[in-house]
């Protein structure tokens, strides 16, 4: 099946419609890790004058008919070789995008409320639109994080971390994460690990230009952090 285009909000229904002269559309999914699709499209092609930053691309994940949806980051076009090269993440990726209520976090020990904390707040005023979901009933009263949380960080890298987060939930807990749509699923494990590392990259040549809206922040959140000093 081909890909289906969206606008940035309105996902229901086809879209813009299929982006049926597709030449070439991939999609890596590494466990816990990067989940991204990368799709090659002729300029003049059907709809690629739609083919902009911040819409929907829903793209079929594997065999079994799963369709995913991921919203494009980066489009470089290669005016020599007339094609468009699309980076599009998962749209769990939007989570980055989402302020974590970091005051409650800092406190909590057990993964259960971690999960009923996601799902049911407010983030802020700042909408979030997934669902967390304790999958298979893992997560009980004795899974607990072996460190706290942090203080300031976004919903995503609260549950992965990034380079400057090291004590995310998925760090400091035994789960694995299952980001389906926009629900973000808690197992036990999923896959079997092979100790292999999946890299990957886009070489582009000759005359070429590229969007991004990796570089904008989503959201600034004030907060203040109180220490206290005792005199012996």
């Amino acid at each position: 099946m081909f890909p289906i285009l969206y606008e940035n909000q309105n996902h229901k229904g086809f879209g813009y419609g299929m982006l049926s002269d597709c030449t070439s559309c991939v999609i890596k999914e590494t466990l816990n890790g990067d989940y991204s699709l990368e799709m090659s499209y002729p300029l003049g092609g059907v709809h690629s004058e739609e083919i902009t930053e911040g819409r929907l691309i829903k793209a079929q994940r594997d065999n079994s008919g799963n369709m995913q949806f991921f919203r494009i980051s980066t489009v470089s076009i290669d005016y020599i070789t007339r094609e468009m090269t699309v980076y599009a993440p998962h749209i769990s990726r939007d989570l980055a995008k989402v302020p974590a209520a970091w005051a409650s976090y800092v406190y909590l020990t057990k993964i259960r409320y971690v999960i009923e904390d996601l799902d049911d707040d407010d983030f802020f005023g700042v909408p979030c639109g997934f669902d967390f979901a304790n999958s298979g009933g893992f997560v009980n009263e004795t899974n607990r994080l072996t460190e706290e949380l942090p203080l300031t960080c976004s919903v995503f890298n609260l549950l992965i971390g990034d380079t400057s987060i090291t004590n995310s939930v998925l760090e400091k807990s035994p789960v694995e994460l299952e980001f389906d749509n926009f629900d973000v699923k808690f197992w036990k494990s999923r896959g079997t690990g092979q100790n292999v590392t999946v890299r990957y990259g886009k070489n582009l040549t000759a005359l070429n230009s590229e969007t991004s809206v990796n570089v904008f922040p989503y959201a600034y959140v004030p907060y203040y952090y109180k220490s206290r000093t005792v005199s012996i």
